[in-house]
């Protein structure tokens, strides 16, 4: 009995022990290793034998007065409760261990507790340290990105994590930021209102790799799999997933997907958008399917009140919506003198469907119920509108020419505040006058924004097609005078000066009017209008002196003039603007050396007034300049830059539209499915090139045209490819018009392999060489090169530079629809070597031309040089008869003056080497 309660006691202590030391090793606040590091520790076993250390050095009472005889078995006893408390102990260590490890695994995200927070030098700030592992395999993950984020979720830094999950996020504010992990197909994570005051330890996050989902989209009609579909996959309004598009045979694969109710939203050009909801738990989707029906066209004929006339372009308006949609007259209207409009991919039915034209009165809407996959047609009759003259004053009674007027027309019954259309922008002219046309009876609105003058905001009822002219007056605004010196103290000749209104980000302040350049009333003085309270972008240029930049200039209450330095320097300027004078913003300028034409040299971007700047060009240098804006044509300039250069202004284009129709040059009928692509003149480096698949009934495409000539390649399954060269604005709608093209496919053959990776030129031309469009295609491992969409007709190939085989040319035919299969099998080639000296006294002949043979399917023959030695060679030379003809002695006007042939034969088998050596060439 005694034995049994001296083994309780023993156990109870240690028991008692493990437990403390357990919840002193869980809840360590002050630790700063990371939690993974803390779990690979054997505190546990610390603690056991700590416990049991403390037990063995106290002296029990109840061992105290047991008696002498039962001493030996209490020691027996002890070592016995000694051994079952450390495998107690080792059994719970483990035990806690894997639950701590259990807890982990299962958790998707810690709480802010988990998050180390070490205090920086700066006052106020902290750094965010931490690992991210894979939830499901405890994995770290590297290159993930660690974005930190304000409470209105504006942009602080980001981070990416090393190869052992470790990221580090320095001079991060105390409070106010959000925290976000993402890493492609893994489920994003986001921490909220991070509060550094309660945050202890490391950051531990697991990242899931969430859910996949796998399908096919295909058409509901024809079963039919479409390719290139776009899906996009929403959890509310918020999108999770986007740029996803179905693969050849219509499939797709969407990885990292949450848990939750989403929905997958389905399109395609041609088709009607479709959705479907699903609601993931932990299972992979492998068997979804979409079904898309296609989308019907609209035709929309307008016919007007006066003899015929084209409208180039009409404004839709749909339903509710009071944003207009833009399409473009028609290439059929080219036929039969009349303004009709097709949309393709339109889908749904529309209560209201309005129109507008320019100089026209808005006609009454019509309502329109289409039918999925056939097409609908609305016709509208247009009205001449009314004319309204209007003069722009100032104060005092002055016309002020150059005054941009917006006016906007109430469209609909009642004329609500929310219906007013933008009928458009006018310009005064020298009188201060400008006309609008087009005007229907009811209520106009006319809106100037001037930086020079206050907002004018005028409403007037139009109700009589005889009104008065309408008179803007407008009233100056607050100026600002400035005075610009050189670092001299000499006042400088001003070029120009920008004022742009800031935020206190830097950025743009919308909400603010754009001061403006009035000029200068003597040397070093300029003078702006509509400056006020408030931080402005300053750039001041001058002739010979580097522009001034300040990027947070402040203006204080009542400050109305200062003083500004510029220094020595060679700067070039400018502002992009469209054709009505507004500056472009994000416009990318290039200056490129003359003579390196494919290097850029120097790229910027314009600013939120289309202005640029550029320094560190060379003086005395001609430069490319290249400007191209989002929808504007790509514009190209040349400036030789001098120390009086300052300012190279542009204007830019809007795009137009390369259209037409393809069609089937035997039947005549037009071609469904094609694809089209545009390359730029001067390169992919300078001029994105765009390529577009088309799949439509009626043969038609549009495509955006960025610059002012370009190249097309029209392709289409089974035709001939149609390249056309140097297409310009002024030739789009046209009709194009393929043929039933040919295929080759060329198998290569060495002595006891396929050649793989080896290049095969085919031309239309004997030389082939100096065929621009000749075409170049590799074989691939099993020695196979395909042609295909090659024209009907005679070709020439070649194949060339295979080590140790000869060089080989050929000639075929190519018939449409059948493809051709070309065997060709390679022949040993030789080195033929050869050496000249001369017949008096065997010196080598130190220079000259030596040429092999003249190719029938090359004008040029094989050239190379004789060395000092006398010595030249040829590699890959085919056995059989040749001619060496050599060029040789003085050089007379970059032609040597003798000349001397030879007829040499290579024989099947040469040395070893593969070499065959000629006599030596006895020359005069």
């Amino acid at each position: 009995m005694k034995d049994f309660i001296i083994i309780s006691v023993i156990a109870l202590v240690i028991l008692v022990g493990l437990v403390v030391g357990g919840s002193v090793f869980i809840s360590n606040d002050n630790s700063e290793l990371n939690l993974l590091e803390d779990v690979e520790k054997p505190a546990t076993r610390e603690t056991s034998s700590g416990a049991r250390s403390k037990l063995s050095s106290s002296k029990s009472p109840i061992l105290n007065k047991s008696s002498k005889s039962n001493k030996k078995k209490s020691q027996m006893a002890t070592k016995k409760a000694n051994q079952a408390a450390k495998q107690y102990a080792i059994s719970l260590a483990n035990k806690n261990k894997a639950k701590l490890q259990n807890d982990k695994l299962n958790r998707l995200k810690l709480t802010p507790e988990h998050l180390l927070i070490e205090t920086s030098d700066i006052k106020g700030e902290h750094t965010i340290a931490g690992h991210v592992l894979n939830l499901k395999t405890n994995n770290p993950l590297s290159l993930v990105k660690v974005s930190l984020y304000t409470e209105v979720g504006q942009f602080i830094q980001r981070v990416r994590t090393n190869n052992s999950g470790r990221f580090e996020l320095k001079n991060v504010p105390i409070k106010g930021v959000h925290l976000m992990i993402s890493k492609k197909d893994f489920v994003k994570l986001k921490i909220k209102h991070y509060n550094a005051e309660k945050f202890k330890l490391h950051l531990l996050e697991k990242l899931d790799p969430g859910i996949f989902v796998k399908g096919t989209v295909i058409s509901k009609k024809s079963e039919i799999k479409l390719i290139n579909a776009n899906i996009q996959v929403y959890k509310g309004r918020s999108i999770v997933k986007t740029g996803i598009k179905t693969d050849q045979q219509g499939n797709f694969e969407i990885k990292g997907l949450p848990k939750g109710k989403l929905e997958l939203i389905f399109s395609k050009s041609g088709y009607s958008s479709g959705a479907i909801h699903l609601e993931l738990n932990q299972e992979d989707v492998l068997d979804l399917t979409a079904r898309l029906e296609q989308s019907s066209t609209l035709e929309i004929e307008v016919l007007t009140d006066v003899e015929y006339k084209e409208i180039p372009s009409i404004s839709v308006y749909y339903d509710n919506s009071f944003k207009a949609k833009q399409y473009e007259r028609s290439v059929l209207s080219q036929h039969n003198n009349k303004n009709i409009y097709l949309i393709h991919g339109i889908e749904g039915n529309f209560n209201l469907i309005r129109i507008h034209a320019t100089g026209f009165i808005f006609p009454d809407p019509k309502s329109l119920k289409l039918i999925p996959g056939e097409k609908g047609k609305i016709i509208f009759n247009l009205t001449s509108g009314w004319k309204i003259n209007c003069v722009v004053l100032d104060d005092k009674g002055k016309v002020l020419p150059d005054v941009n007027v917006k006016v906007f027309e109430f469209m609909g019954i009642g004329r609500s505040r929310r219906e007013n259309i933008l009928k458009g922008t006018f310009v005064s002219d020298e009188n201060g006058a400008f006309e609008v046309s087009g005007i229907s009876k009811g209520q106009v609105e006319l809106v100037v924004e001037s930086t020079v003058y206050k907002r004018v905001n005028k409403k007037v009822l139009i109700d009589s097609i005889s009104m008065p002219p309408i008179e803007l007056i407008l009233t100056a605004d607050s100026f600002f005078d400035g005075s610009v010196k050189n670092s001299k103290g000499e006042a400088i000749d001003v070029h120009q000066v920008r004022f742009t209104p800031v935020n206190a980000n830097g950025k743009f302040d919308p909400t603010r009017n754009r001061p403006r350049f009035e000029g200068s009333l003597k040397l070093g003085h300029f003078k702006m209008s509509g400056v006020v309270e408030g931080s402005y972008k300053v750039s001041i240029t001058a002739r010979k002196y580097k522009a001034l930049i300040l990027s947070n200039y402040l203006i204080k209450p009542d400050q109305k003039t200062d003083e500004f330095i510029l220094k020595d320097g060679l700067t070039v300027t400018g502002i992009i603007r469209n054709k009505k004078g507004v500056g472009l913003v994000d416009t990318s300028v290039w200056f490129t050396r003359k003579e390196k034409k494919d290097k850029f040299q120097h790229k910027t971007k314009t600013d939120s007034n289309g202005f640029y700047l550029l320094e560190s060009l060379e003086s005395g240098k001609k430069y490319n300049v290249f400007a191209q804006a989002s929808g504007y044509v790509m514009t190209e300039t040349s400036l030789e830059v001098t120390p009086e250069t300052n300012e190279l202004d542009l204007i830019l284009e809007k795009k137009k539209f390369f259209t037409g129709i393809v069609y089937d040059a035997s039947t005549k009928s037009p071609i469904q499915h094609f694809q089209i692509k545009l390359l730029g003149p001067f390169g992919r480096g300078l001029i994105q090139d765009s390529s577009q698949k088309f799949n439509v009934a009626n043969g038609q495409f549009s495509m955006p045209v960025s610059a002012e000539s370009f190249t097309v390649i029209l392709t289409s399954t089974g035709y001939a490819d149609i390249v056309l060269k140097n297409r310009t604005l002024n030739n789009l709608n046209d009709e194009y018009f393929l043929m039933r093209g040919g295929s080759i496919y060329f198998t290569v053959k060495l002595k006891d392999t396929l050649a793989s990776m080896k290049r095969i030129v085919l031309s239309k031309m004997k030389d082939v060489d100096s065929d621009k469009d000749r075409k170049t295609v590799l074989t691939n491992q099993q020695g196979i090169a395909n042609f295909k969409g090659l024209m009907p007709g005679h070709y020439y190939y070649r194949i060339r530079n295979i080590k140790g085989y000869a060089n080989y040319n050929g000639e075929l035919i190519v018939t449409p629809n059948e493809p051709l299969n070309e065997v060709v099998q390679m022949i040993k080639g030789f080195i033929l070597k050869g050496r000249l000296i001369y017949s008096d006294d065997n010196r080598p002949v130190k220079s000259g031309e030596v040429y092999l043979d003249f190719d029938i399917y090359n004008n040029r023959p094989m050239k190379k040089y004789i060395n000092q030695d006398g010595f030249f060679e040829f590699p890959n030379v085919i056995p059989g008869d040749h001619i060496v003809k050599i060029k040789y002695g003085t050089l007379v006007n970059k032609l040597y003056a003798k000349e001397k042939s030879i007829n040499v034969t290579v024989p099947n088998t040469v040395s070893r080497d593969g070499v065959f050596m000629m006599d030596t060439i006895e020359v005069d």
